[in-house]
């Protein structure tokens, strides 16, 4: 496992980093504000946008991979890529989601049991309509499970389709596509009288470019890898990414942009940070082996820290403030703790089986 944690990119592990600790501070402001008034939340950006553009550049490295710079393209390279980003994404989603169920029904956490609850397993929650209250992180793992379908499947048709074209023409012009569509399709559907929240951050139809930034910058860096080695230049798109988000998140009361650009602007600033996060470089072994430890649990911690808060909630709904600050402490301690017992026991070994798979199915022989 130590050499696992050594070889591992640490700018990549610090952004995942980045990302929890920004979702976990603004779903736990209620917190803060028994004791401060954290109005700097407000000033932070999307953690869930972050490990969008996360997800999206860490896909789109392997695609280039598999279906770019690979000698050749097949169904079995497409259902090889699916099956590894459902067998990361489904154990935990679907454990989750059973505890979710569960703890709803004890009556520990708010939500709501009804006929929709069957569409959670199939990720068609949030799809074209908005998510019922149930397991309420799951919306963002519908909308990156159908990008994780629809991308590739996009790509491979494409490929298969426009035989003059270059692979690398396809993929930029399918990620022109995954970047306009929605964008389109956010302006066409826009109402004032429609909530932001669940209409158009969570609905899944209205977020299918929520990773094609990270593509993009996977794409980019692939093809000018001269220019990214520049240091200088890394740093500079980091500062205008950072003076970009700042600039436009003045707009925050804005709801015309809050349901439509917010979400290309956000993307794209995020996506101008990672070439300088991912040259991040430590020397310390204890503080990679921390950064990357906690990237690995980041995915549990995720989906555990919504009922976590519930339950404290439930639990101790008056404390006071003295006992409320010990009590914030514990609750990232808890998080801490629950997901790594979730990784090691439950989600690694798991893991380990995919790789088995993915090798079976590989090698496994076309028929004839």
């Amino acid at each position: 496992m130590k050499n696992n944690y050594e070889n591992r990119i640490f700018g990549l592990d610090v952004m995942r980093c980045m990302a929890l600790i920004f979702v976990l501070l603004i779903h736990s402001e209620f917190f803060l504000r028994r004791n401060f008034n954290p109005d700097f939340i407000k000033h932070i950006p999307d953690g869930v946008e972050l490990f969008f553009m996360l997800s999206g550049y860490l896909i789109g490295r392997l695609i280039i991979q598999e279906f770019i710079v690979a000698p050749s393209v097949n169904w079995r390279v497409l259902a090889n890529f699916v099956q590894r980003r459902l067998y990361r994404t489904l154990p935990n989603y679907y454990l989750l989601l059973a505890i979710n169920v569960l703890l709803i029904f004890l009556g520990w956490i708010p939500g709501y049991i009804n006929k929709f609850l069957i569409t959670y397993p199939f990720f068609m929650q949030n799809f074209f309509k908005p998510y019922d209250f149930l397991f309420w992180e799951s919306w963002s793992l519908s909308v990156e499970e159908w990008f994780y379908f629809l991308f590739p499947s996009s790509l491979f048709i494409g490929i298969i389709l426009l035989k003059k074209w270059s692979r690398q023409k396809v993929m930029l012009f399918c990620i022109l596509s995954f970047l306009i569509l929605p964008t389109i399709f956010r302006l066409y559907t826009y109402d004032v009288d429609l909530d932001r929240d669940l209409f158009f951050r969570k609905l899944a139809i209205n977020r299918f470019d929520a990773c094609i930034y990270g593509i993009l910058m996977a794409y980019l860096m692939h093809y000018n890898k001269a220019i990214f080695q520049s240091k200088a230049f890394n740093f500079i798109l980091f500062l205008i990414g950072t003076i970009t988000f700042f600039y436009f998140n003045r707009l925050s009361g804005n709801d015309y942009y809050q349901k439509t650009f917010y979400f290309n602007i956000q993307g794209i600033s995020l996506m101008l940070w990672a070439p300088f996060l991912i040259s991040l470089k430590v020397n310390s072994k204890t503080l990679k082996f921390g950064i990357a430890h906690l990237s690995l649990i980041s995915y549990a911690i995720y989906l555990i820290h919504l009922p976590i808060i519930h339950i404290f909630d439930y639990f101790l709904p008056s404390i006071a403030t003295t006992e409320m600050t010990f009590i914030y402490i514990f609750y990232w301690i808890i998080n801490l703790y629950i997901g790594h017992l979730i990784f090691k026991f439950y989600e690694k070994p798991i893991m380990l089986k995919r790789e088995k798979w993915t090798k079976k199915l590989m090698h496994k022989k076309m028929p004839h």
